[in-house]
Formats: structure tokens, C-alpha cells, sequence
């Protein structure tokens, strides 16, 4: 007679449903949070780079240790540290990169060529490397210099 009575007691069934769905909704919630969180790396990495893009443009001889100092302080606070990979020079046309400006502002083509900046920061999430997928915060920024 006890076993009928407990297969027929609803008692508690909304707590257990609830506390099924909160778990799946929280694991969602910080996702969503981490995802942002990337997103907003991004946006201010390619802001940076376009800061970096616009030194460049005025000053096309600086090494990449300067365009790294002036991508960083396009930063807000706290953000991760930058990596410049390389600036690549592009003559007008041209597939392949040619060789950049050198110390006399003179490169290796003539008006217009480009230059481009790749750079990378690292990751700094908080929920996702306990995921197998991988995410790279990485960028790039061509300028025309005319």
C-alpha cells in the first residue's frame, strides 16, 4: 500500500524539473557571458590595430616593436598583451609581399602600395577551454599608402 501511494505523490516534481532545467540554463548563461566576453576582445583588437594602421600610415618605417607599443595603447586597461606577427608591404596589384619601406621612406614600388598588420592576443576565458574548441583572437589591418 506505501509503494502506491509514493507512485501517486506529485509532491516535489516541480523541484526536481527545476533544478534539471537551472543547471542546462546556467551552463547557457555563462557560455553566452564567455562568447561576449571573446566577441568584445575582438572588437577592440581590430579598434587597436586600426590605431596601429594609422601610425603606420604616418610613419611607415617603424619596426614592429613600435607598432606593438602603439596597438597596446589603443587598449582599454587590462587587456591582454598583444603579439604583432608581422607587417607585410604590398605593391599595388602585386599577390605575393614585397619588401617594406626602408629607412628613408622609400619602398620597394612605387604609390600606391599597402601594408598589413597581423596581430594576436591571447585568450583569457573564463568557461570555454573546459570545452574542446579553441579560440584565437587574431586580426588584421591593411592600410593604402598613397
Amino acid at each position: 500500500m506505501q509503494m502506491k501511494q509514493l507512485i501517486k505523490d506529485r509532491r516535489g516534481v516541480a523541484a526536481m524539473e527545476f533544478t534539471i532545467i537551472a543547471g542546462v540554463l546556467i551552463t547557457l548563461l555563462v557560455a553566452a557571458f564567455d562568447f561576449a566576453n571573446v566577441a568584445t576582445q575582438q572588437i577592440a583588437l581590430q579598434s587597436a590595430l586600426k590605431a596601429g594602421g594609422a601610425y603606420l600610415q604616418y610613419f611607415p618605417t617603424a619596426g614592429i616593436s613600435n607598432v606593438t607599443a602603439k596597438i597596446q595603447q589603443a587598449l582599454p586597461d587590462g587587456a591582454p598583451t598583444v603579439t604583432v606577427q608581422s607587417i607585410q608591404c604590398y605593391c599595388a596589384g602585386a599577390t605575393t609581399a614585397s619588401s617594406c619601406p626602408d629607412s628613408t621612406g622609400s619602398p620597394a614600388c612605387a604609390a600606391p602600395w599597402l601594408m598589413r598588420i597581423t596581430a594576436s592576443m591571447p585568450d583569457s576565458t573564463f568557461w570555454l577551454p573546459l570545452w574542446s574548441g579553441t579560440i584565437s583572437n587574431q586580426a588584421k589591418y591593411e592600410i593604402r599608402i598613397q
